[in-house]
């Protein structure tokens, strides 16, 4: 996994072609977190909010860049995936 600082948002994206990935975000904080996907233009939608305690296994694909972000919207941390599974843990 390829980590970014949040300023790098709006600078990295998606790239396209890579294999089928397994990853699996998990709130281990006391408050909602949200999921992002930045997409090829680098672009984020939100595509889910974990509470606390839960995971979440988005369908995704090698060379995908995601972000989790904050109950406020702040960004905590850009993930590109450069492997084929692993997790995310937020709030430990």
């Amino acid at each position: 996994m390829e980590w970014y600082s949040c300023s790098a948002y709006g600078g990295v994206d998606s790239s396209p072609g890579g294999g089928a990935a397994s990853y699996t975000f998990t709130n281990d904080s006391a408050a909602n977190i949200g999921i992002w996907y930045i997409n090829t233009s680098g672009v984020g939608t939100q595509t889910a909010t974990v509470s606390p305690g839960n995971s979440y296994g988005p369908k995704t694909n090698n060379g995908d860049v995601w972000m989790v972000v904050d109950s406020g919207g702040g960004c905590i941390g850009i993930f590109g995936l450069d492997s084929f599974s692993g997790s995310i843990v937020a709030g430990s």
